[in-house]
């Protein structure tokens, strides 16, 4: 593809592109004196390469761009550029499409990963009422039995994060998923000992630290591979199927352990995730995570901060052509490159964020069938089945808020902190309001209204997905896993603590009641401080 371009016109008074970074509007610094035509080529092939990026604007602009001026008199058209085609997305319609088979071949085998994840994580948990019947576990070792995995979880996430990023998402993920798989397939062996409840703790932990890699993991592969327009619908994909998982593990786990005894679920689960990894091995391209686009982060950073007032003109050029002009700068001023501030509040602002995410998320998917049977329900296969409906509506409303913010995004032109802001005020307001009828008792909630409401929660609260998780994305691209694997801790913490308390208070007359309050206020906590705080402002780690 050959495309002749004038550089000059990117320095010419009516064609000035801004960046808007930081709070503040930066011209391209492209220096006029720089005429030379090794300076020249290489600012146009930067430019070309960026907007290269996104093909789907890319031929838009092409055509269309207003961004454009005649060059200075006495100035001769530059010679023609030819566009690489092997760094970033390619022009031809038959290259896009071999793109986008890889990231979408991508996305696929990590949702099945988050899906595997998921089912065998809530194994314990659906077996929890037969596994304490059988080892004799009281309701404060049940607590510390569920919290034992998620300490393993928690010691994973930071270090898997920074692993992800060097070395990729997909990659990492399928090795995850072969070991806990086997740790899985292995874990029925605790009838053989003579204390069963504290290797049931040990494989629990060793569990938690094979999965740790997974969240971080998928933001990994996700920010690696899908472009950053179809984000909030990737991440909304991978969490509707790590939540389809639970669905799975709720309906199907009680059939196994009634028909074929409860060791025959983590068998057959074990099974299933060795085949998929081998699988993913085989499907997922190869690539050299070491290389990546440095302005791809701060391009759509740059849209992220867009200001209204006073930058009307700014606001007619694209993130396209923000994309091109902060290439350029940057290779043109290798010395000068704009740094991501390591910004500490608004980072403190996405563990507190993801810490009450966290809370809600393990204190539900460890303890709905416990408080089933709390309110009556002791059949383990009609328990499971309500368990289920919950995670159902999750997996549902996640891929469907992933579709609703690209909509708001693309089709209605909202900005994307306001897409993020929206998506995760519903995710937190709606949960705070949908839980008040539980606060009241055991005594004024049917088993029909506990479930509508844990269903309403769980669903509201999937809208995080196309919320806070594709906003990490959005403000730290090249650190997604890290970023990701650092808040995930904060959440994994508080789920911790949350399944300690729970388990102290399930025993105790109207400690659900508490817990759903407590809850609540968490919820409309982190609902205020996300409106109050979240700017939309660029982090590093």
């Amino acid at each position: 593809m050959i495309l002749p371009l004038d550089c000059h016109s990117l320095r010419s008074p009516p064609a000035r592109q801004y960046i808007v970074l930081q709070q503040r509007i930066l011209p391209v610094p492209v220096s006029r004196g720089s005429r030379a035509p090794g300076n020249c080529s290489q600012a146009c092939q930067s430019f070309l390469t960026r907007q290269h990026g996104s093909p789907k604007l890319q031929s838009k602009h092409l055509r269309t761009s207003k961004v454009k001026a005649a060059p200075p008199s006495g100035h001769t058209q530059g010679p023609a550029v030819k566009v690489s085609d092997e760094a970033y997305p390619p022009a031809t319609e038959a290259n896009k499409d071999a793109f986008a088979s890889q990231w979408t071949r991508v996305i696929v085998i990590v949702a099945g990963v988050m899906l595997l994840a998921s089912l065998q994580r809530q194994t314990t948990s659906v077996l929890a009422v037969p596994l304490a019947a059988e080892f004799h576990i009281s309701l404060p070792q049940l607590g510390l039995l569920q919290s034992a995995a998620l300490v393993g979880y928690l010691v994973g996430q930071f270090p898997f994060g920074i692993i992800a990023d060097k070395y990729g998402g997909a990659p990492v993920m399928l090795m995850g998923l072969a070991i806990w798989s086997v740790i899985s397939g292995l874990t029925p062996l605790v009838r053989l000992v003579d204390n069963p409840f504290l290797w049931l703790t040990v494989a629990r932990v060793a569990l938690g630290l094979a999965q740790s890699c997974a969240a971080p993991s998928a933001s990994a592969a996700s920010a690696q591979w899908v472009p950053a327009e179809k984000r909030g619908r990737a991440m909304s994909i991978l969490y509707g199927c790590f939540n389809a998982g639970s669905v799975l593990s709720m309906a199907a786990t009680p059939f196994f352990a009634t028909e074929l005894g409860w060791p025959s679920a983590f068998r057959l689960f074990a099974i299933i995730g060795l085949v998929w990894a081998a699988v993913g091995w085989k499907v997922v391209p190869s690539r050299d995570y070491s290389k990546k686009d440095p302005s791809q982060d701060q391009s759509h950073q740059a849209g992220l901060q867009k200001s209204k007032a006073g930058t009307a003109g700014v606001e007619k050029v694209s993130d396209n052509i923000l994309h091109a002009a902060q290439g350029a700068y940057s290779e043109a001023n290798p010395q000068e490159q704009i740094r991501t501030p390591r910004n500490w509040p608004q980072i403190a602002l996405l563990c507190w964020t993801h810490g009450v995410i966290g809370w809600g998320f393990f204190i539900f998917g460890t303890w709905i069938p416990t408080y089933l049977d709390y309110l009556g329900v002791t059949n383990l296969k009609t328990a499971g089945l309500l368990s289920a409906l919950p995670w159902a509506a999750t997996a549902t409303a996640a891929v469907l808020a992933g579709l609703v913010a690209d909509k708001l995004e693309t089709g209605l032109g909202w900005t994307t902190v306001r897409v993020r802001r929206v998506m995760q005020s519903t995710a937190t307001l709606g949960p705070a309001l949908v839980l008040l009828p539980l606060i009241l008792g055991k005594d004024h909630v049917s088993v029909t209204l506990a479930v509508a409401c844990l269903t309403s929660t769980l669903a509201l609260q999937a809208f995080c997905y196309a919320g806070f998780h594709a906003y990490l994305q959005d403000v730290a691209n090249a650190d997604a896993g890290k970023l990701l694997g650092l808040t995930n801790s904060s959440s994994t913490a508080v789920g911790i603590i949350g399944n300690l308390v729970t388990g102290q208070m399930a025993g105790i007359e109207h400690g659900y009641g508490i817990i759903f309050a407590i809850t609540a206020a968490l919820y409309f906590g982190s609902f205020i401080t996300w409106n109050l705080f979240m700017k939309g402002a660029p982090v590093r780690l």
